[in-house]
Order: structure tokens, then sequence, then C-alpha cells
């Protein structure tokens, strides 16, 4: 039997790719158990419980993409270590989860500061992502490693609870190298709900540095390797909000459709494509089970 903190809808193991195209994945997770997740992306010979296996470099990257789809319910969608590299590239979708995109769990073992050296990189288009709590944790990371992720994001919306981080450091080291952590490249993105764009700590109970929004973009001025262009931070403006109460495995992106008037939300037509920003409703898949089926 599979430990509730162990349980994914895919493992990966010694895989090269993962191809997700117009699906819909849920997870219903009432009980809100730890460790859940859409996808666990482990390297060989390198358990959960993060024992020593091959060194990065002698892993292959795990391509992971989606198209069009609907992720939702109480789990994260990634759960991975440092000694496995990832590439997750996301175009056009929805993510609501109570949790977080992405969760790194490092072992120290990465070098370098090349793109091709770092374990997670990361392309999101036209991504809607309700993320309670942010888009990623990456913990147990140490002094020389390699950044824990470069992040392309563009065209998107981020949602978040109000006491989260958009990006969450947990490591030795890091308060004072900034830059050295994670290269954004951000265009065009909607920010809802969050007031921590990074917030760094050594260790769980240690001193922690917080970068609210204004930072986050003064962060990413030259001569920074990374770039955030005409962020938008504040209410989005929905058609029909999500009711508070509503658990994530039974949103739908009728949930997460913009106002109908271009004054009650600027995403309209604010694209880098010239579409709307966020998830494009006309190529995601319908719903396969009557709604009344989904209820708990």
């Amino acid at each position: 039997r599979m430990a509730i903190d162990k349980f994914a809808i895919v493992s990966c193991r010694d895989a090269q790719s993962l191809r997700i195209e117009r699906c819909w994945l849920t997870i219903r997770n009432a009980a809100h158990f730890p460790g859940v997740a859409f996808v666990r992306a482990n390297a060989v010979g390198h358990s959960d419980a993060l024992a020593s296996g091959p060194a990065m470099d002698e892993q292959k990257p795990l391509d992971v993409r989606l198209e069009d789809c609907v992720i939702r319910g109480e789990a994260t969608f990634l759960i991975t270590t440092d000694q496995q590299p990832v590439r997750l590239f996301w175009k056009n979708g929805l993510l609501a989860t109570p949790e977080r995109l992405i969760q790194l769990r490092g072992v120290g073992t990465a070098v370098g500061s090349d793109l091709d050296r770092s374990p997670m990189q990361v392309d999101l288009q036209h991504l809607t992502a309700y993320v309670g709590q942010g888009l990623l944790l990456a913990d147990g990371l140490s002094d020389g490693a390699s950044p824990p992720a470069w992040l392309t994001c563009h065209d998107s919306i981020v949602i978040a609870d109000s006491d989260a981080a958009l990006i969450e450091c947990v490591g030795t080291g890091y308060a004072d190298h900034l830059d050295d952590l994670l290269v954004w490249q951000g265009d065009r993105n909607f920010y809802e709900g969050l007031r921590v764009f990074l917030l760094v700590r050594r260790g769980l109970d240690g001193p922690a540095r917080q970068i609210d929004f204004q930072q986050w973009q003064e962060l990413w001025t030259p001569p920074s390797r990374g770039h955030e262009n005409l962020p938008r931070r504040g209410a989005v403006g929905w058609r029909n909000p999500v009711p508070p109460a509503r658990p994530t495995d039974l949103h739908t992106p009728e949930d997460y459709t913009l106002a109908e008037r271009d004054e009650q939300s600027p995403a309209h037509g604010g694209a880098t494509d010239g579409r709307d920003v966020g998830l494009l409703p006309i190529t995601l898949p319908t719903e396969n089970l009557p709604r009344d089926n989904l209820q708990p």
C-alpha cells in the first residue's frame, strides 16, 4: 500500500518525458494530507526521503509538457528534488489548488549557474493559477547550489492567499544573495492577493527576508539576468468570483472568466499576443462529468 504522503497521479523515475494534452486532472484531498502531488519526479536511486543518489549531472532531465489542461484539487502539482532536473512547460490552462505549483526539495548537490545546469526550468504561458501557498517552494537548498529555478512566465494570472509568497526559499546563506536564488523572466502577468513576492528563510525557524511587489520589480532590473515587464498587482476583475467555501477540486474555467467589460478587467487584450491574459477557454476541453457527480 502507498502512504498518502507519497501519492501522485503520475510518478516518474528514470523517465524522459511526460506529455498531457486537453485533460482534466482532479484530486480530492478534503483532509489536506501533506505531500500529495499530481506529478512526482524522483532521480534514479533517490527516494523521497532524500537518500543519496546519482549526481545531478548524471541525471537526464524530465520534460513535462502540458497544453490546454485543467488541473485542480488539494495537492501540489509537481514535487521533485534538485537531483532530478525537470523542464516544465505549460501552455494554456487552469491550475486550482490550495497548495503550490512546485515543491523543490534540495540535497545541495547541484552546482553551477547556467540555465542548462539548473534543476528546475519552468515556462508558463496563458496560465490562470490559483495557488493558495504560492508558485514555488524550494527548501533544503544549500550554499553553492545552482539557482533553484529559472522561471519564464508571461500572459498569466497568479492568485494566492494574502499570507503566501509567490516564491519561497528555505536554506542556508540565501538572505544576502537574492540575485543568486533564481532567475525570473516575466511579461504582462497579473498578480492577485499576493503581498510578498519572495520570501527567503535560513531554515524553518531562522531569520526571514521578504520582498514586496516594488522590490520584486527592482530585483529584475539590469544587470539582472531576469526581467518583469508590465506586471499588474491587484484585483483582476472576474465575471463570477469563486465562492470562498468552494473546494478547489470543484473549480472550473468558468469560475475564472474575466469580467465582460474592459474597464472592469484590464486583462482583456492585455497579453503579449493581443489576446486576454490568463487561460484561453476556447481551446480547453469540456468537463466530462456531470457537476452533480463531483460533489463531496
